[in-house]
């Protein structure tokens, strides 16, 4: 396994834990972008849509939390 770590991490700009949560953080503001759009997408109201955008990121964070509890 080399030393260098992939990305920012790799250019010296971050740490890697700092990159690693940053990941995260884009990944479950997509999951409720995702899910905003596609509340729109079937015809939903903006509330509605919204709601939606905020179940499918309340899903991510539960599964980011299992995996950071168990360890994985």
């Amino acid at each position: 396994m080399s030393d260098v770590d992939p990305g920012g991490p790799a250019a010296g700009a971050l740490d890697l834990t700092d990159a690693l949560w940053i990941a995260i953080g884009v990944d479950v503001a997509s999951l409720a972008a995702w899910g905003f759009a596609s509340g729109r997408r079937m015809g939903g109201g903006v509330l509605l849509s919204f709601v939606a955008g905020l179940t499918d990121a309340a899903i991510g964070l539960g599964v980011v939390m299992v995996k950071v509890v168990t360890g994985h």
